[in-house]
Parts: C-alpha cells; structure tokens; sequence
C-alpha cells in the first residue's frame, strides 16, 4: 500500500493504483505505537520484536494495524548477540530498519523496535522504501533514517524540503503541522544513540494527540475517492 505492491507481488495490487491518505496514515502509526507500547510495557516479561517493518503490519478491511511475523520476537533479558550475523545476513533493503547498535554490536532491547518504527513512520510520511538505491547493502544509497536528519536539521527551507518529501500521493490532503510533528517522532526514533529515543508509551501519548485533531464525521469513513479497500485478507501495509 505504500510502495504500489513493490514488496508484495500481488496481481490485485500491481493491477490497481491505491493508497493510503492522510487519516488511514496517521492511525496505522497509532496502532503500531499502541502494539509496541503492548509488547514493551504491559507484556511481563517485556518482549522485543526484532523485526518491525512495513512488511510485517497487515492492514484489516477498515485499514486497522496489527504487527504481524513474530518469528523474531524474544523476551528482553539483557541480550547481546553475535553481532557478526547482522554484517552478514541482509535481506533486500530490510538493512534499513536495523538500529546501529543491533547491528554493530547485536544488542537487542526495546530501542531497537523503537528505531524500526522511527523508520516505518518515514516511510508512511514519504512513501519511499528504507533505502533507495541497488545495493542491498545500502552502499552508496539514500536511508530515510539519515535523509530526515538533514532535512529537519536544514538552515533553510524546511518546511519547502518537507513538503518536497512527503509522498506526493497525498497531493494537499493532509495537515502540514501534523505531518512535520509525525517527522520530529520519527527523527527522535532514529536517535544513533539509543538513551535519546522516545518510548512506546510516549510516542502513543503523541500519536494519539494528533489522531484526536483529525475531523471525525465518522472518521470521514476513512476512505477518499482515491483510495480502495484492501481486495485481499491480511495484505501488508506497503
């Protein structure tokens, strides 16, 4: 749904244009941040994914969010891993979700779920892939995770560089303040260093903020003249 079928080779999706505007958008961010909040606060022992992207969030007929593929998950007990497997196993652009320090060093903790979503988030507001480019290594490529960072970190023309980036599926049909506000979510998810990174339960806090502030009119039935149903049960989100 993001990537125009580019991850799931469907032929209902490939045969048909769709997308997700704005409201649909800014709910499956909420209902991700509301499964890890689940899995991270409430769950005891707290568990960790480990593989939070948009191929894993399967979308039901009115477009709700569940995280899905937990063949990665594990309960939080101080993990360090080799971190030798992650230099060497990468999977198409799945590279781009990784935290730097599960990958350098194969800590595996909580943050690392969080900085996966910072970059699902990027990928909701921009609708590009994690890393644009061939090398499935990322060598040479534009990662959404850095491109936000020079963007907000811009001297000039911010807010125009934004607007540039944000997915031009969505044309003017969305709130400008609310998107830069989802950015600044997402750039703090992204933090190098773990310690700077927000939690689930605060990136609900503020996912739900925003969420209250769209127009309801029974969620505008969630649906533009644009967008389409999902015409397949369980189709992931990109």
């Amino acid at each position: 749904w993001l990537h125009g079928g580019l991850a799931i080779k469907n032929q209902f999706i490939a045969s048909c244009y769709c997308f997700l505007n704005w409201d649909q958008r800014l709910r499956i961010c909420l209902d991700v941040a509301s499964a890890l909040d689940y899995m991270h606060n409430v769950m005891n022992p707290s568990y960790v994914h480990r593989n939070v992207k948009s191929r894993n969030i399967f979308l039901d007929e009115e477009f709700g969010a569940k995280i899905g593929n937990f063949g990665m998950a594990s309960f939080v007990e101080n993990e360090t891993e080799d971190s030798r497997f992650y230099s060497t196993n990468y999977a198409s652009w799945s590279i781009g979700y990784l935290a730097p320090e599960y990958v350098h060093q194969g800590i595996v903790s909580t943050s690392i779920d969080i900085f996966a979503y910072g970059v699902v988030l990027l990928e909701i507001l921009s609708g590009q892939t994690p890393i644009s480019g061939s090398s499935d290594r990322g060598e040479g490529s534009v990662w959404l995770s850095d491109k936000i960072k020079t963007t907000l970190m811009s001297e000039n023309n911010v807010n125009e560089l934004l607007r540039e980036w944000i997915d031009s599926a969505l044309g003017d049909n969305y709130s400008f303040d609310a998107a830069l506000k989802v950015a600044n979510i997402a750039r703090a998810c992204v933090e190098e260093d773990c310690s700077l990174r927000p939690n689930a339960r605060e990136i609900v806090e503020k996912i739900s903020r925003l969420v209250e502030e769209l127009p309801n009119e029974e969620h505008q039935i969630l649906m533009s003249e644009s967008s389409c149903k999902p015409l397949v049960e369980g189709l992931g989100s990109n």
